[in-house]
């Protein structure tokens, strides 16, 4: 995230800032306050190059998840409710089709498409972002498309055990988190 000096004071970002647990929630609310919009800049797109086990993976997603139903509670709701259906409505296409449903199969595929065409999208963006990690794009970028289905699941239930508890854990200290 990137801001520019005179806008973080104009937009008193500090004060914001004051007993938050998130800087970037509380820099939006801040910026959106003062009659500004946040932007996408590809440019500042940077890399994770640390590698992670499913546990830690996890806790991650958990703890962001927890901020951001405390900070903006509407859009976990509606995340957790997309996905809630979304994997309800893949399970009962998945089952159907097993079962010998053929349009149960069609349904799963027109599920599965969009999102699956999201992942090569976002990985053929990233690529374009960051031109020194072609080798590792040549290599991986079909990963983004594979692991879609699966990607969802996990965030489905890294939504729901999100919804539960108040205080996170981060690099050695507790917070307890608004709301």
């Amino acid at each position: 995230m990137a801001i520019r000096k005179e806008t973080f004071f104009e937009a008193r970002v500090f004060e914001y800032w004051k007993d938050a647990v998130s800087d970037d929630y509380t820099l939006t609310a801040a910026v959106r306050a003062a009659g500004l919009r946040v932007a996408f800049a590809p440019g500042a797109l940077a890399p994770s190059l640390e590698r992670t086990g499913m546990r830690r993976f996890f806790s991650w997603g958990r703890r962001q998840m927890m901020i951001t139903r405390a900070y903006d509670r509407r859009l976990w709701l509606s995340g957790l409710l997309a996905h809630f259906f979304y994997c309800g409505g893949m399970a009962a296409s998945a089952a159907a089709s097993v079962a010998g449903n053929r349009l149960a199969l069609c349904a799963l595929a027109a599920q599965l498409a969009p999102g699956i065409w999201k992942g090569l999208n976002r990985a053929r963006l990233a690529r374009a972002a960051l031109p020194e990690h072609e080798a590792w794009f040549r290599r991986y970028a079909w990963a983004h498309a594979v692991f879609v289905p699966l990607a969802t699941w996990a965030w489905l239930g890294t939504l729901i055990c999100s919804a539960f508890g108040r205080t996170i854990d981060w690099r050695g200290y507790c917070y307890r988190l608004p709301g």
